[in-house]
């Protein structure tokens, strides 16, 4: 039997060898990406607001990045999330997320489980949630944000 030796010089070797570095490259950009989507999230002020604070009333909550736009109507009454509207979803994210306002009508808090594989989107809804329900505080006072250093390392 011969040995057969790979040629450096040979077409077919430098198309794989090409398209294994794309692959590689295009990888990189899309967890780079992502890295900078969860910094600009952790960014966005958050309050944990107590619904048993919120006093009754429809409030409107937006957040706006550089990926997701999401606006949203959130109705309490007697202290209990009763309904939200979502008035705009536009962006990279967001079209897994439904399930997730359910929950938060249902636990009657803005902060639940995220929905796996959409982290980000559910992140974003959480907070968007949250910054309707602090309009209904009265006397609230902005002091919180997320710290970067609070997010897992295995998320970047």
């Amino acid at each position: 039997m011969k040995k057969r030796h790979i040629n450096p010089d040979s077409k077919s070797l430098q198309i794989v060898l090409i398209c294994i570095c794309a692959i590689l490259a295009i990888m990189m950009y899309i967890k780079n990406r992502q890295r900078n989507q969860y910094k600009e999230v952790a960014k966005l002020p958050f309050y944990n607001i107590n619904v048993l604070d919120v006093q009754d009333g429809t409030y409107h909550g937006k957040i706006y990045t550089s990926f997701q736009h999401i606006q949203l109507d959130v109705t309490v009454k007697d202290h209990e999330i009763t309904k939200i509207d979502i008035i705009e979803n536009e962006g990279s994210y967001g079209q897994k997320v439904a399930p997730i306002v359910d929950e938060i009508i249902s636990e009657n808090q803005s902060v639940v489980n995220a929905i796996k594989g959409d982290e980000i989107a559910s992140i974003l809804f959480i907070i968007c949630v949250d910054d309707a329900l602090r309009q209904g505080v009265p006397g609230f006072e902005a002091a919180a944000t997320i710290n970067e250093e609070d997010i897992p390392d295995s998320v970047f």
